[in-house]
């Protein structure tokens, strides 16, 4: 007798939507080309000003699309809430996460359920392609090297966020465990950052193929006041986990401190200065002050010449 079908697990795939028509026609074309044949799509318009059932419209006309549903916020959430929703009115039994503006290759969502499925991991990702315009221009690829996929993984991730959004699929389980993304204005566009170390730290396994099926775009570079509040999100986010994460202490202190430093900085530039960063800045500098001594030279202007710098790379 035949063997009976093999069913396989059901993938959702959410994407958050916010002034999303420039992309989102391309971001939906490259689910449907998936080969992975057990899909769903939750689209999740993030209160956006610009409309995008006409794009909807379209992709449905493909009878051979996977399915694909509407969810509408009242009122803005953010990325972290959006994805929240998604993984909430999913069905499936993973969830993979899709950025309006990023791309898959057709094996992206075959190729990491069968890493997932060898390593009984928890959470699966891939390095990305980076682009700007057109994914044939590739500007390089961004990911890990394998041999630090071990117990150094969480250190790894604080010294450097490797892992895109639009590269993991997760177990929807271990995701509503773990309250999904956060949602604090403090955490926003470090959110990924966020739960990728919450799930190490919870003890979540993670698998890793080196094999770059995602493509993310990369905008031309973002302003100066954009850059100091990045960089605060990103400084907060090491704040909350420096304790908790496993690695070299005075390290890991030097990156946090460096991190205020930056964020004080930029957002001096842009001409935002705020004493609450600079006191963050200060006190996280003090257990390793060379970089408090950098801040404080940087705060007001002072470089050090390239001969002191030779210097001080030499002791």
């Amino acid at each position: 007798m035949p063997k009976p079908a093999v069913t396989l697990p059901l993938v959702s795939v959410v994407i958050p939507a916010y002034k999303a028509r420039n992309y989102l026609r391309e971001s939906l074309a490259s689910v449907a080309t998936q080969d992975y044949p057990n899909i769903e799509v939750w689209v999740i318009d993030d209160e956006s000003p610009e409309p995008i059932e006409d794009i909807v419209s379209g992709y449905r006309q493909n009878s051979e699309a996977p399915p694909l549903e509407v969810i509408r916020h009242e009122a803005n959430q953010g990325l972290g809430g959006a994805r929240n929703t998604g993984i909430k009115a999913s069905r499936g039994e993973f969830v993979a996460f899709l950025d309006h503006d990023d791309l898959w290759c057709p094996g992206h969502v075959s190729e990491l359920m069968a890493r997932m499925t060898a390593e009984n991991a928890d959470f699966g990702f891939c390095s990305v392609m980076q682009f700007r315009d057109d994914p044939a221009d590739v500007l390089g690829v961004w990911g890990p090297n394998d041999q630090i996929m071990d117990e150094t993984l969480p250190f790894r991730l604080f010294r450097s966020n490797f892992i895109t959004p639009s590269a993991v699929i997760a177990r929807r389980s271990t995701l509503l465990a773990l309250g999904g993304f956060g949602t604090d204005p403090d955490l926003h566009m470090c959110e990924d950052l966020d739960l990728w170390l919450r799930a190490l730290e919870a003890g979540a396994r993670f698998a890793h193929s080196s094999l770059p099926t995602a493509y993310y775009r990369k905008h031309d570079s973002a302003a100066t006041s954009r850059q100091g509040y990045m960089a605060y999100q990103s400084a907060h986010v090491r704040s909350i986990h420096q304790s908790r994460v496993k690695g070299p202490w005075f390290e890991k202190r030097s990156i946090v401190a460096a991190l205020w430093w930056q964020a004080l900085l930029s957002l001096k530039k842009a001409g935002t200065f705020r004493w609450d960063v600079l006191g963050r800045a200060v006190v996280s500098g003090i257990p390793v002050p060379w970089e408090l001594a950098k801040g404080v030279l940087h705060l007001f202007g002072i470089r050090l010449r390239p001969q002191a710098q030779r210097l001080d790379a030499g002791t």
